[in-house]
Formats: structure tokens, sequence, C-alpha cells
């Protein structure tokens, strides 16, 4: 038998289990990339919806992913614009590390470097920059070992 054929005759249950076993899979986004899984997420709901038979959450379920890939698309195209300006993402990098101390002297200077690593993770990230975004993670990782030394 073919998986629609199948999907009529689940269990209401065991329906509802493997949607809420995908919604627990959907993060809150912080990146395009997170965006992306959700939207890969909510459209299994939608295929899992619509073998079941439940057209009112597949109505919800659609609206829900519609909005996650027009939010894919306003983040792809700022981040189009900003790539346009990478002299102004070279100065806030810039601008971002010189706030970080060459040697720390505590524990409060660690964890200000952390705080700005993730910074520059984030705008290197948002500027579709992985490779120096890798870079800044390698390094917040060390800092974060230095930390849990204190601890």
């Amino acid at each position: 038998m073919d998986k629609i054929s199948n999907a009529g005759k689940m269990n209401p249950k065991v329906y509802q289990e493997k949607q809420m076993a995908l919604k627990s899979q959907l993060v809150e986004p912080k990146s395009i990339f997170d965006l992306q899984k959700n939207a890969n997420i909510k459209a299994q709901q939608c295929d899992l919806a619509q073998l079941y038979g439940d057209l009112e959450s597949l109505a919800e379920l659609q609206t829900e992913l519609d909005r996650i890939r027009a939010d894919i698309t306003r983040v792809e195209s700022e981040k189009g614009n900003k790539k346009t300006d990478s002299t102004g993402y070279l100065k806030q990098l810039e601008a971002l590390a010189g706030q970080i101390k060459p040697q720390a002297d505590g524990l409060e200077d660690l964890k200000f470097a952390a705080k700005i690593k993730q910074q520059l993770i984030d705008l290197a990230i948002a500027q579709g920059d992985s490779q120096r975004a890798g870079i800044f993670a390698q390094e917040l990782a060390r800092i974060n070992a230095d930390i849990a030394k204190y601890n």
C-alpha cells in the first residue's frame, strides 16, 4: 500500500505524536540556517497533516510555512544588501575585535571577550561569511575553555 492509503488508517494518537515530535525540532531562529531548518520541519508537518487528512491543521501549518519562507526571503535580501557594504562590515569586525584585550587579566575579561566573540560570529553569519564565523567560533571555544578553568 502507498503512504496515502496508509495515512488514512493512522491512529490519531500516532498522528499527534508525530506532529509533536516534528514540532519539538523547531528552533528559535538566530540565522538563515535555523529558518531553513524550520521551513523543512514545517513542510514535513504539512505533508503529514495532508496525508492524515487534517485540513484544519494543514491550513494553519501552511500559513506558518509561508511566514517562515517570507522570513528567509527577507533575510537573504538583507544579506545581499549588506554584502555590498563589505568595507563597513570589515570596519565593524575591526571595531568589535579591538574591544578585546590581547591578554585577559581575569575572569571578567574572559567573559567580555566571549561576549564580543559571539557578536563577531553573529555579524559574520549575517554577512554570509562562514569562514570567519568558523574561526571566531574556534576562538570562542578556547575562551570558554579558559573560563571553565576558573569555575
